[in-house]
């Protein structure tokens, strides 16, 4: 583990994170194109990057969620609700975790979410202008039950959770914020079972902190010069540029990690 190998997968986490093409993935490319051996001093380090990136999201929502925390009850419901249906998902798919995390299905995973991405663009149910707390918590189950896919690698979380709040109704600004809120919570249970996971086994003997904060600062930093800037792109609501983008790198990454 360099400390050059941390800045770019720094790097790489910050620029990808907060737009809908799967920043998982595109970590998972980098490694692969170069050699780098996923072990699970790798997962630390990828882990570090993306705690660099939530506290890019906190910073920015630093407002809404002292919001949530003091008063906004109906809000920290939702999100409640939509962390819910992961649980499951996640039990069902750990028995076939070596099958589901083959390197070779990314590509496939990556044109799963153009598609999703396409959908979300195009696709819209009309619903009253007043909707109701029951609608809302039927809609964040949903987003929820489409954020798991994104257990799947290559799947992007923010594309399917932003794309299912928009064919939903959501207003794009209101779905693209929710999901953000989102991602923390659900960030921090995932790096916090990763992490549980590899304490109970043996400690990797070439773990470097060093790295690990590089990483960690790195994805912070990019990640507060790009979310800004990425909010403003996906409130528009054009996700048509990030669903060709996937679609054309899952299929070169289909045929590159195939053939």
């Amino acid at each position: 583990m360099s400390l050059l190998e941390a800045f770019l997968l720094g790097l790489i986490q910050g620029l990808t994170e907060f737009f809908p093409v799967s920043s998982s993935a595109h970590l998972t490319l980098f490694k692969l194109m170069l050699g780098i051996q996923d072990t699970e001093t790798q997962v630390i380090l990828s882990l570090f990057c993306h705690l660099g990136t939530l506290l890019a999201v906190i910073v920015f929502l630093k407002q809404d969620i002292l919001t949530i925390l003091r008063t906004d009850r109906k809000k920290a419901l939702l999100l409640f609700l939509a962390i819910i249906p992961l649980i499951p998902c996640y039990l069902l798919v750990k028995p076939f975790k070596d099958w589901v995390f083959n390197p070779n299905f990314l590509g496939f995973g990556l044109m799963f979410t153009g598609f999703v991405l396409l959908i979300g663009h195009f696709w819209r149910l009309k619903i009253p202008i007043e909707s109701s707390l029951k609608k809302r918590v039927h809609d964040a189950l949903y987003i929820g039950a489409l954020q798991s896919i994104a257990l799947i690698p290559g799947v992007s979380r923010s594309a399917s959770t932003i794309c299912c709040a928009r064919v939903l109704g959501w207003e794009t600004s209101d779905a693209v914020r929710f999901s953000f809120l989102l991602s923390i919570p659900t960030i921090i249970g995932g790096n916090c079972l990763e992490l549980f996971q590899i304490t109970i086994c043996d400690a990797p003997k070439d773990f470097s902190l060093m790295a690990c904060i590089v990483g960690f600062i790195t994805s912070c930093l990019v990640g507060l010069l790009v979310i800004r800037f990425a909010f403003s792109i996906l409130e528009k609501g054009n996700f048509k540029p990030f669903a060709w983008y996937c679609l054309i790198l899952g299929f070169c990454s289909a045929i590159y990690l195939n053939y």
